[in-house]
């Protein structure tokens, strides 16, 4: 294809309080102009976060549990794409569903990222649990280097 000169950046979100310091971390730093950054957000079958061998069987009403998710998510994104706007930089945002980690690192080659950005872990308990594993799973195997935002162990320092 066409040369691409431009840096491409590839930011996890998740709406959590790590994914939205992550989405600060790379509005407030200099990109080069020209600069594309994709905002993306991971919508994860119901049955897949209710599925976990600890949890006691719950009935649970998969398309409410989705509908709430995808309107959090989509609230993160228009947040991101508000706070990621500026001069000289494109900004996309996109909903994909499937499993995170395997979604980012997919989207991270397809897209063909230089930087891939995400929270060092999710919102909730069941994410608390698992989504530590999403980061590292995606340090580990993505095609391009990977920026973790890791200020969760300083929320007390008195910077």
């Amino acid at each position: 294809g066409p040369k691409e000169d431009v840096m491409r950046v590839l930011l996890g979100i998740d709406g959590s309080v790590s994914s939205d310091r992550a989405r600060d971390l790379v509005a407030g730093m200099r990109w080069p102009e020209g600069t594309l950054i994709r905002a993306i957000a991971v919508l994860e079958h119901a049955t897949e976060l209710a599925g976990v061998p600890w949890m006691a069987p719950i009935v649970i009403d998969e398309g409410e549990i989705e509908a709430s998710l995808l309107r959090r998510y989509q609230d993160a994104l228009e947040a991101a794409s508000r706070s990621l706007a500026a001069p000289g930089r494109g900004v996309e945002t996109m909903v994909v569903r499937g499993r995170p980690a395997s979604m980012l690192l997919e989207e991270a080659r397809s897209f063909g990222a230089d930087l891939l950005v995400l929270g060092s872990r999710g919102h909730g308990q069941l994410e608390t649990m698992l989504l530590g594993s999403v980061s590292s799973e995606v340090v580990d195997h993505a095609p391009c280097p990977v920026l973790v935002d890791r200020q969760s162990t300083r929320l007390n320092s008195s910077h």
